[in-house]
């Protein structure tokens, strides 16, 4: 027994067989309207700022004040370890 269904499509005719080549030949591509690289980008860019707004207020919303307060710490150390030495040492 065959795995899949096979469809029985009848062939088409001389008539529209003539018709598709004609067709192919003589009309134009369709030309789709694309976005561009920048477009896209901007467009993702807004995207991930909606949810960035909704995703921390959520996040800090179900936490305790000590998660909160550990999170806020965490997250000012790695902002200080990305800054230049000379950056540390002034401030």
């Amino acid at each position: 027994m065959p795995s899949k269904r096979q469809r029985n499509h009848p062939e088409p005719d001389f008539n529209q067989l003539a018709h598709h080549q004609i067709k192919m030949l003589t009309d134009p591509p369709e030309v789709q309207d694309r976005p561009g690289p920048s477009e896209i980008s901007r467009v993702m860019a807004e995207l991930g700022r909606r949810g960035g707004k909704i995703g921390g207020a959520a996040r800090a919303a179900g936490m305790t004040k000590k998660q909160r307060s550990k999170a806020a710490s965490l997250a000012a150390k790695a902002r200080w370890a990305n800054r230049p030495e000379a950056d540390r040492a002034a401030s």
